[in-house]
């Protein structure tokens, strides 16, 4: 597609570009699916940046998803069946639970990595190594020296972690193998 070009998915009324109700349907199916790229008002958005943005959502729910693993495992622990537990030690536990369940979904769905193997498993298990070496660290500060309530020591270091697994993750542990001579 030409530069300033408008795709046919787009109408044009009176010189501003509008998307009726089809059109949005074939824009959002070409974002997600098409070759082109896309032309937003005098706007256009690369269907790279467009795939970035569907990859970081996907982390997000994957995210979220885990994180209520790891809330719920980490109130089962501590509030059940080990009450008089360290909590530190609980709350490692229930991330190294959440964490298998977070290495399935980003494989087959967030990063859709199409090789599996060793290598793989052990940029994670680094990745995640050191992630959750911060997040005790952070949680046990929080809560074991300036004693926080466990639950916002909880938050702050999994927000903490967030932004660092992203960026390992999409540039070391799921990246996708070199083809020679390519």
């Amino acid at each position: 597609m030409e530069p300033g070009a408008v795709p046919n998915n787009i109408h044009q009324e009176n010189g501003p570009t509008s998307l009726s109700k089809r059109g949005l349907i074939a824009f959002v199916r070409d974002c997600c699916y098409g070759e082109c790229d896309v032309m937003l008002g005098s706007f256009c958005v690369k269907r790279s940046y467009v795939n970035e943005l569907w990859r970081i959502f996907k982390y997000g729910v994957v995210g979220v998803l885990c994180l209520g693993i790891h809330v719920g495992l980490y109130h089962w622990m501590s509030r059940v069946v080990w009450e008089s537990g360290n909590r530190t030690v609980q709350y490692a536990l229930a991330l190294t639970g959440s964490a298998m369940v977070n290495f399935t979904l980003h494989r087959l769905w967030t990063f859709a990595v199409s090789t599996f193997n060793l290598s793989m498993i052990l940029r994670y298990v680094s990745v995640i190594g050191l992630s959750m070496a911060m997040q005790s660290l952070v949680f046990h500060i929080l809560v074991d020296t300036l004693h926080f309530y466990d639950y916002i020591g909880f938050v702050v270091a999994s927000v903490a972690a967030v932004f660092f697994q992203y960026l390992l993750h999409r540039l070391f542990t799921f990246k996708e193998p070199r083809k020679v001579g390519a």
